[in-house]
This record gives structure tokens, C-alpha cells and sequence, in this order.
């Protein structure tokens, strides 16, 4: 009978992660495409939220920020500056924009339905990084594999350069001992 390599389970939750980030990227960069251009064509229809992507050790992190403008003394143009909105369970509620556009109200709506499921997983794929962890441990199993997560959160914001490639799972035949 062939046993499992231990880190099957660790690339598992790399994968999952990596998926999930995947999965609502799209979104994000669709939103935050139409923010240059509306920004860059009319100030008055400049966007006045932002969402951020962070992964997290197991999962991935969503939230939205409001954006506003500040003129310091003695200078001509406004500074952006960001206010995060205050982190909801799972979803955000259409009345947590109240300052919003109609065109992001619909990028909201759509990445809100997107995140849901995300917000829901998050918490247990950390769950299991962390109880596989503490299996192995006390197993004395020789975890070999690292995934390169990111141990500190990574702020996605307008260009969504997240860092460092995810670690993606390798072909799981060859962990097949």
C-alpha cells in the first residue's frame, strides 16, 4: 500500500490558496482598471473605494477601504489617503458604500459575491494548516515541504503586485512514496 508524503496535506492548502486568490483576482483588477480611467477622465467620477487582496498564511484577506483627499497647507494638490471600512464576518452590506458611485456599487456587488464563499474558507483552511501542524509535530512527521506564503500580509491595492508567486502544488503522483 503506498503511503502519503506528510506535505501533500501542506501543498493542498498552498493550492487552495492560490485557487481562491485566482478565483476573484479578475474581479479585482476589472474594478480597479475602470478606477484609472474614471479617475483619469473626470475627477467628479473618481472612485471613492478601493479593495484589498492579502494573503494570508492559509487563505486570503478582502477588504475595502474608503478613499479620501486631503490638501496640506502651503500645497496645490490633493493627497489621497485610506480609511479602512470596519471588517465585516463575511460579506459587506450595500450600506457600508454609502459615498459610492453607481459603477462601483456594481464592481462591489459583483466582488462581494465573489468573496463570500472565499471569507467562509479562509478560516478553515487555517484551521487545518494549523492542525496538521500540530499533528505532525507530535507525530515527529518531517515536514519537508515550506510553501512560500506569505507570513506578513502583502497590501494589493491599484496594481495588484502581490509580492511573490504563491507556491503552486507540483504533480501529487511524485508524492506517492
Amino acid at each position: 500500500m503506498a503511503s502519503l508524503s506528510p506535505s501533500v496535506v501542506l501543498q493542498f492548502i498552498a493550492s487552495e490558496q492560490e485557487r481562491l486568490l485566482a478565483s476573484i483576482k479578475p474581479a479585482v483588477e476589472q474594478f480597479w482598471d475602470e478606477h484609472r480611467e474614471r479617475g483619469m477622465a473626470d475627477a467628479a467620477r473618481r472612485g471613492r473605494y478601493g479593495v484589498s487582496l492579502r494573503p494570508r498564511a492559509a487563505g486570503v484577506s478582502i477588504q475595502w477601504f474608503e478613499i479620501r483627499y486631503i490638501t496640506r497647507a502651503g500645497q496645490k494638490q490633493r493627497r489621497p489617503f485610506h480609511i479602512r471600512l470596519p471588517k465585516q464576518r463575511y460579506r459587506y452590506r450595500e450600506t457600508d458604500f454609502p459615498r459610492a458611485h453607481d459603477w462601483e456599487v456594481a464592481h462591489i456587488e459583483r466582488i462581494e459575491q465573489l468573496a463570500e464563499p472565499i471569507r467562509r474558507l479562509t478560516p478553515m483552511l487555517g484551521n487545518l494548516q494549523r492542525g496538521f501542524k500540530a499533528y505532525a509535530a507530535a507525530a515527529g512527521l518531517d515536514l519537508t515541504f515550506a510553501p512560500e506564503i506569505a507570513e506578513e500580509s502583502v497590501e494589493v491595492q491599484n496594481d495588484l503586485d502581490l509580492g511573490k508567486d504563491l507556491a503552486l502544488p507540483r504533480d501529487l503522483s511524485d508524492l506517492i512514496e
